[in-house]
């Protein structure tokens, strides 16, 4: 993994594509900081249940994986990934993915690409 090729020295970081600076690199700094003010890109991961699954069983998943990202063993093993939770209530993710939508909908845009 790349966190473990810049822990050994092995690869130069130039910065961080999130928001703050990663729990996993705290000494590098972030690519809006250096000159790029408002670039921020992250990869993340997400659970989707089919449209038709009951609210409450959403939230009771929505809460036991929230659940499971704290859990040691897993934070051990994203940290080893270079993975840093941000678990969301439904509505915050909600929002978020929304968010993303949107701000890849301006890239494509700005870029021309053409849908396909």
């Amino acid at each position: 993994m790349a966190v473990n090729l810049v822990k050994d020295g092995k690869l130069n970081p130039l910065g961080v594509s999130t928001a703050s600076r990663a729990e996993v690199l705290p000494e590098v700094p972030t690519i809006a900081g250096q000159g790029l003010p408002g670039y921020e890109v992250t990869l993340w991961f997400g659970m989707w249940a089919p449209a038709a699954t009951s609210p409450d069983i959403v939230r009771k998943l929505n809460e036991a994986v929230n659940a499971i990202v704290f859990e040691p063993v897993v934070r051990e093993q994203f940290t080893k990934l270079g993975i840093q939770p941000a678990p969301m209530k439904l509505e915050e993710f909600s929002r978020f993915v929304r968010s993303e939508i949107e701000m890849y909908r301006k890239v494509v845009r700005a870029a021309n690409i053409q849908l396909q």
